[in-house]
């Protein structure tokens, strides 16, 4: 396990790395990306984090690919194929 400091990981696009805004609460608004919630927002950037982490310190990291699933909603199946 790898500790990994959320700070300002809300602010920043997961995608292009540009700093957004925030237009409600959990809504995150990139300039470049569009909109996104804030919370998965968030998550993506801490992952990457722990990743680079855990790549700076030899590890390997297989992520398997996922499929979604036909009972999946349309931006869940997109989300799922981007890989």
């Amino acid at each position: 396990m790898i500790e990994v400091s959320e700070a300002w990981t809300s602010q920043y696009c997961k995608t292009c790395c540009q700093k957004g805004t925030r237009k409600k609460q959990g809504l995150f608004q990139c300039q470049t990306c569009g909109e996104d919630n804030a919370d998965r927002n968030a998550a993506y950037n801490i992952a990457k984090r722990g990743l680079g982490q855990a790549s700076n310190l030899g590890a390997t990291v297989d992520m398997p690919r996922t499929f979604p699933r036909v009972d999946r909603n349309t931006m869940m199946r997109k989300e799922a194929t981007v890989f």
